[in-house]
């Protein structure tokens, strides 16, 4: 076995980045969680027939994380100077509060933010079911609102028949 870190869907998400023309900045949520590798074999009739990747999620005995967290983060990063503006850690881990952690390690997360042409960016991929605004220029939360289930994809916008998104 072999840990693997960040795991093998950790870093930055599958869904990419967001660009804000009206910030230059580029937004990224990553996932900061291990994963532990190994090749099997694959035996067939009893007989070995190859090598198969397996993986598991890097926790302990009560099921979180054994890496340190935070386990979820956004990052904003200036496009003209590859900077790093801020950085926050994103959803809630009820259960790990509640079983003692001293500060939210945040949650596992997927699915890009969207930001929209007036201003504000928008993450929804936690998992903790809560879509969130963020002031992109800060990433301060300035709304927030339950779903009826996690929202694993990247967020959308459309535009009305009045011609505004």
């Amino acid at each position: 076995p072999t840990l693997v870190y960040p795991g093998t869907t950790g870093g930055p998400t599958w869904a990419g980045a967001t660009y804000d023309p009206n910030t230059n900045y580029i937004f990224i949520n990553s996932k900061n969680q291990g994963q532990i590798a190994m090749l099997t074999p694959q035996m067939s009739s009893g007989v070995f027939e190859s090598l198969g990747k397996s993986k598991m999620p890097f926790t302990g005995p009560s099921g979180l994380n054994c890496t340190p967290g935070p386990w979820g983060e956004l990052f904003a990063i200036d496009a003209a100077t590859g900077n790093r503006v801020w950085r926050k850690t994103i959803g809630v881990h009820q259960t790990a509060l509640d079983r003692g952690a001293t500060s939210n390690p945040g949650t596992e997360n997927g699915g890009a933010s969207l930001v929209t042409a007036g201003g504000v960016l928008f993450h929804g991929g936690t998992q903790d079911r809560t879509l969130r605004a963020y002031d992109p220029k800060t990433g301060e939360v300035i709304w927030s609102s339950q779903l009826p289930a996690n929202a694993n994809a990247t967020t959308i916008t459309w535009q009305g028949r009045t011609g505004k998104q």
